[in-house]
């Protein structure tokens, strides 16, 4: 009985029991070895895998039928982006690229509120100790010595 029903399962739900098996395995890494460094880059590559069946099951819902062409389109596009994150992810460079714009908005900010008062500007900086992840303190040096045109 089971086999007749395991014989009648779509490619779709075949993807699904996948992914719940996987998504079993992961919680399971996660408990077992919480520091490990693959369980980010599997959990991405999971969560990238259902995005990508789920999309499947829109079009399929939908009544879209898609050739072999198209599929294989479909799935380079997703190759490509999969790629793509796990080069980012190894350089981490789209890090840096962040810090660098949170610190220029605070500095940013802090000008405005310089502009405002001596109190202001040094409660910003002050307030911005607080922050957890971009505080003011290590581009301040460079916000100080920055001469650029106000906006």
């Amino acid at each position: 009985m089971l086999s007749a029903a395991v014989r009648r399962l779509s490619p779709l739900q075949w993807a699904g029991v996948g992914l719940g098996g996987c998504a079993v395995l992961l919680a399971l890494l996660g408990l077992l070895a919480p520091a490990s460094a693959f369980f980010f880059p599997l959990l991405s590559l999971w969560a990238s895998v259902g995005l990508f069946v789920l999309a499947l099951c829109v079009l399929r819902v939908a009544g879209a039928e898609l050739d072999f062409f198209h599929k294989a389109v479909v799935f380079g596009i997703w190759a490509v982006a999969v790629v793509y994150f796990y080069w980012t992810l190894s350089s981490r460079s789209f890090v840096y690229v962040w810090d660098y714009a949170n610190y220029l908005l605070k500095q940013y900010d802090a000008e405005a509120a310089f502009a405002q008062s001596t109190g202001a500007g040094l409660g910003y900086i002050l307030g911005s100790m607080a922050d957890d992840y971009t505080n003011l303190s290590p581009s301040l040096p460079s916000s100080l010595l920055s001469h650029r045109p106000h906006r």
